[in-house]
């Protein structure tokens, strides 16, 4: 912080992100929007390095193909690129790994797609439902990558519901991007310094998606950590070097 000027901001419906309906007008496109306007809103015209990670990389990268002119480098890690093969892994492919709690999801929804059916859990007006979408499907994604995974049952808090419903808004609408939108824009992205950090044994964004993307930006450095888990003390340990490091090998003064 000595350093460098950082900057966040809570996602429409996040946080401290004021609302009147939590789903209207929220989508990827907005979102990136809004970081364009505050860096407008702040006054910052030179170039700013963009971080993200998990979802937050989707936007990062989103950002920078949109807005290349504003963007000094990326520093990117827990790849997600959003596309079809991508959303296969939460919605069925997972179960490979998972059978045991993927059938749990299947036979409390009564057969129906259990992703339908919690997603109408909820958004229904009923507490108890809302409580029992999040405490079963709203979790699910957590426990990817866990040893002991349990869909352990947790009393009424709002924020975690509405947390999920704009979780499973952005997936029943395909994160609002187009096929494999990312990797086919990349063009405008490939002379941007870029680090990318993936853990070999994440089961939530499986490390696929970080090669994918490393393939078609032959200049970016990827690193692969030995380690588990959808983020992991190790993976930050060793990101904390590699980006001083990495920061360090060119000038931000231009």
């Amino acid at each position: 912080l000595k350093k460098y000027r950082i900057i966040q901001f809570d996602q429409r419906g996040c946080g401290k992100s004021k609302y009147k309906d939590l789903l209207k007008d929220n989508s990827t496109s907005e979102l990136i929007e809004d970081a364009y306007k505050l860096l407008t809103y702040l006054k910052i015209q030179g170039k700013v390095i963009v971080t993200g990670a998990s979802w937050g990389s989707t936007l990062a990268l989103l950002f920078a193909e949109k807005y290349p002119q504003k963007t000094k480098s990326l520093i990117l890690s827990l790849i997600f690129l959003a596309r079809e093969q991508d959303l296969a892994w939460l919605r069925h492919d997972s179960r490979r790994f998972y059978p045991d709690i993927y059938e749990q999801l299947s036979e409390n929804a009564n057969e129906e797609n259990f992703f339908n059916y919690y997603n109408k859990l909820l958004n229904s007006s009923n507490p108890n439902d809302q409580m029992l979408g999040y405490n079963l499907l709203g979790k699910y994604e957590g426990i990817l990558g866990s040893l002991s995974p349990r869909l352990e049952s947790e009393e009424y808090d709002e924020r975690k519901i509405n947390n999920a419903r704009i979780f499973f808004h952005y997936e029943r609408h395909n994160y609002f991007l187009e096929p494999n939108e990312i990797l086919q824009k990349s063009n405008s992205i490939k002379d941007i310094p870029t680090i990318i950090f993936h853990n070999r044994l994440d089961f939530c964004c499986p490390v696929y998606q970080a090669w994918d993307l490393k393939q078609i930006l032959p200049n970016a450095r990827l690193e692969i950590i030995a380690d588990y888990g959808h983020g992991s003390k190790k993976q930050f340990d060793f990101m904390k070097k590699e980006v001083n490091k990495f920061l360090a090998s060119f000038s931000f003064n231009k």
